[in-house]
């Protein structure tokens, strides 16, 4: 019983601080921005959830309201991601190299295809699917082709230096819906309505490829079933007749239906055996997502934006030199937990010394008696 005693407060003890430990590695809060040309979202991502989601034009109605969340959150990282037809991807198969030889190939091939872009990336995107021995790594390089979007937000980050955790495009976030999404065929082309436009983003066993955003009003558009078939079916034929897609390999369009406004759309489309539409409501990606995603506002941009929030991309569009205050944040988150968690070892370590040296004087105790 008294060991018992022991443990238990040794345990009260500790429990503060791995609690602060687990707060400090998985439930930071962050800052989440979305852009378009015409509107800006910001929302906190705080314990798994979406908080203060708020929207304006994209102006300086906008970029001010931005300098005001980084001033009533200072020290949270900001997740900024772009919907822009100001992109563009390159898919690519190189040998499969490792350490400083694969990083100076991957610097000399984003050279060859973005020379002048400051913004721009390489996302390993798996080995490339083949029958021979030789197995090459598959790359896709992405790049967005102009940085006027992005400057005034900077200018604030940079002036509070508040830590940048990464700049993204929004068909990068979109690979974790698709995964969760868990599409049976190969090829799956997810198609949604946002701020920029309409989005179609085509995806090979569950890995973007390329993604396409072309204007579009739904207000404004007497037919949208009509409009979403007809850029559906020419980003279909793109696909095959650019070869990112065997014709005779089975596509799956799937569209984010969240008004239930699209039920007329698989009607619409071609009739073939390797080609079908799946029309998903909001419900339906919850049940996907998990439970947490229920509580969302049923449009496109807040899905993406908690998908933000929980499952960041692991490749970034900025460079090291706008990220130092991020990586510097996370040093310091990761001294805080390394001190909590030799705090919290010391003590279970002097609570097992503790509860050895009685058991040993009892020991002794009962010996000598003997």
């Amino acid at each position: 019983n008294f060991q018992r005693y022991v443990v238990l407060s040794v345990f009260i003890r500790v429990h503060p601080w791995l609690q602060v430990v687990f707060e400090l590695t998985s439930m930071a809060a962050k800052i989440l921005v979305s852009l378009t040309a015409r509107s800006a979202r910001f929302a906190l991502f705080e314990h798994g959830a979406l908080a203060r989601l708020a929207g304006h034009d994209n102006g300086e109605a906008a970029w001010s309201a931005f300098g005001a969340l980084l001033q009533q959150h200072p020290n949270t990282p900001v997740y900024l991601m772009l919907d822009t037809v100001e992109e563009e991807y390159r898919t690519e198969v190189l040998p499969h190299v490792r350490g400083g030889a694969r990083r100076d190939m991957l610097q000399r091939k984003l050279g060859q295809l973005f020379r002048t872009v400051p913004y721009r990336a390489t996302w390993l995107q798996g080995r490339e699917q083949s029958g021979g021995k030789r197995q090459d790594d598959v790359y896709l390089f992405f790049a967005l082709m102009s940085g006027e979007l992005l400057r005034p937000y900077l200018d604030h980050i940079q002036r509070q230096r508040a830590p940048l955790a990464g700049i993204y495009l929004l068909p990068q976030v979109s690979q974790a819906l698709a995964a969760q999404l868990k599409c049976a065929t190969p090829g799956a082309l997810l198609v949604s309505c946002q701020q920029g436009g309409l989005r179609q983003s085509f995806f090979l066993h569950g890995r973007l490829r390329i993604s396409r955003l072309t204007p579009f009003d739904p207000q404004g558009d007497k037919d949208v079933a009509l409009h979403y078939a007809d850029e559906i079916e020419k980003s279909r034929l793109f696909l095959y007749n650019s070869r990112l897609l065997p014709r005779e390999a089975r596509l799956t369009v799937q569209v984010l239906d969240f008004d239930n406004s699209l039920a007329t759309l698989p009607a619409q489309l071609p009739q073939e055996t390797n080609f079908d539409c799946q029309c998903l409501s909001f419900e339906q990606v919850c049940a996907a997502l998990g439970s947490a995603a229920t509580q969302l506002p049923r449009d496109s941009e807040a899905l993406h934006l908690y998908l933000l929030g929980k499952y960041p991309p692991p490749v970034s569009l900025a460079a090291a030199q706008l990220t130092g205050d991020f990586t510097v944040h996370r040093l310091r988150l990761g001294l805080y937990a390394a001190s909590a968690a030799l705090v919290a070892l010391g003590v279970l370590w002097s609570g097992y010394n503790l509860v050895r040296g009685f058991a040993n004087q009892a020991e002794i105790k009962t010996v000598m008696t003997d």
